[in-house]
């Protein structure tokens, strides 16, 4: 897990790179291209995927299960705000996925509505994981529901509760999808607790159909002895031209 981690990371720096790259060489380059290039990354670092990562950049990222077109490309433009998915596994018998979102704009700064979202997101992410960290420390258990009711509190609170239209999280195993705990008190009501040894996601999103939509996620691994780690990076600002 650590290694896909450490991969999805690498990957998503060296995206933002090459996004940036096209566009200052006014190089074409379309969501599919992209998803084609982390594709690469991504077996580069010897790891394997089952579906596809993808990127949307303005109100294709509003759809959350959007996927790019090779037949009707949809190419990325300087002001754009871009949001990236991927995921993998180690090329191993019984690896386990890592899974990370992140985002960017292709300007110099985000607007202040993009910097609302982002700022919104990133401490709903925040706030579950600290809620996590400190009941399991006092070894208090923890449905999964209950942390996705402290997460969606948060983004209602700024306004945008009814644009999160998805759990919190999923359990993480050698599916990126996996079979434990979830997140979740929206799709489902998981009332299953949370326990040691085990990995999931904390992916807070905003999805404003026709205008723009985001998503932030690491995952997040319970040790036995009473701490949390998370993996895959903590994206603290959105990526910009600055």
């Amino acid at each position: 897990h650590l290694h896909a981690a450490k991969v999805l990371q690498k990957t998503a720096l060296s995206t933002w790179d090459h996004i940036r790259e096209c566009l200052i060489d006014f190089k074409p380059i379309s969501e599919y291209d992209v998803q084609q290039w982390m594709l690469k990354q991504i077996h580069r670092g010897g790891c394997v995927l089952k579906a596809l990562p993808f990127c949307a950049s303005n109100a294709h990222a509003a759809n959350p299960h959007y996927s790019p077109s090779k037949e009707k490309p949809s190419f990325i433009s300087q002001g754009d705000f871009i949001l990236i998915d991927l995921w993998c596994k180690q090329d191993k018998e019984k690896a386990i996925y890592a899974d990370i979102t992140r985002l960017a704009v292709a300007k110099e700064r985000p607007s202040s509505f993009e910097q609302e979202i982002f700022s919104t997101l990133r401490e709903a992410q925040k706030v579950a994981t600290d809620f996590i960290a400190e009941n399991y420390a006092k070894s208090i258990p923890l449905k999964g529901c209950e942390v996705d009711a402290v997460c969606r509190k948060v983004v209602e609170k700024r306004g945008f509760g009814a644009y999160f239209i998805h759990r919190t999280g999923h359990n993480i195993y050698t599916e990126d999808h996996g079979p434990g705990t979830h997140l979740d008190g929206f799709e489902t009501l998981d009332e299953r607790f949370l326990i040691p040894e085990t990995c999931f996601s904390i992916e807070p999103g905003i999805y404003i159909p026709g205008k723009i939509g985001a998503r932030l996620e690491y995952d997040v691994y319970l040790h036995k002895n009473g701490s949390i780690q998370i993996t895959g990076g903590v994206q603290e600002e959105l990526v910009s031209d600055r």
